[in-house]
């Protein structure tokens, strides 16, 4: 049941990872209560405002819904579950490959297995993946621009290379220079 997620978490992750504390890529926590059929209920922080927090839920009934929380008051999460919080910023690099996260956590770009470039998004359907293109260095960074429509990643060549978006679809170019083996790449916010 959602309403024992808490303790799940806090039993194999440590106590550590379960606070009153919102973060985008946590999981809002509910404890059993008549609203939700008393097994409590769960749902993915999208973002966090200062007097609010948008989440991504879903229900039995079916439907995924978006919605925003207040962070005071009645129906409010009694806590939440921090086990993939997404980074602040634009870019995160795991052990598992390279992996770069839109700023609102609604976009994922990653050099798959192919070493092509990827593209993971969400809509109000659920979560999409399709292949952008490119050939992405083995142990490169990927850093995606704020807005999601542009990424940049070192390519097999050694050089700098761009993904776009446009009203026509995903485009793919380099850039050029020489991208050292091992190093990231950023992007500024503006």
């Amino acid at each position: 049941m959602a309403s024992q997620w808490n303790e799940n978490v806090s039993a194999i992750y440590g106590a550590s990872k379960v606070n009153a504390t919102p973060a985008v890529g946590s999981i809002a926590q509910w404890e059993a209560a008549p609203w939700n059929g008393n097994s409590g209920h769960v749902a993915y922080v999208e973002s966090v405002g200062a007097t609010e927090i948008t989440i991504t839920e879903d229900s039995w009934g079916g439907g995924t819904s978006r919605r925003n929380v207040s962070r005071s008051g009645t129906g409010h999460p009694d806590s939440y579950l921090h086990i993939k919080d997404v980074p602040q910023g634009t870019t995160s690099n795991t052990s598992s490959g390279q992996v770069a996260v839109r700023s609102d956590g609604l976009a994922v770009f990653f050099r798959g297995t192919d070493g092509r470039l990827w593209n993971a998004w969400h809509t109000s359907t659920g979560w999409h993946v399709a292949g952008i293109g490119g050939s992405v260095a083995s142990g490169s960074g990927v850093s995606v621009r704020s807005d999601g429509m542009a990424v940049f990643f070192r390519g097999t060549d050694g050089r700098l290379w761009n993904a776009w978006h446009t009203s026509t679809g995903w485009h793919v170019a380099g850039i050029g220079g020489s991208v050292a083996s091992g190093s990231g790449v950023s992007v500024r916010s503006d």
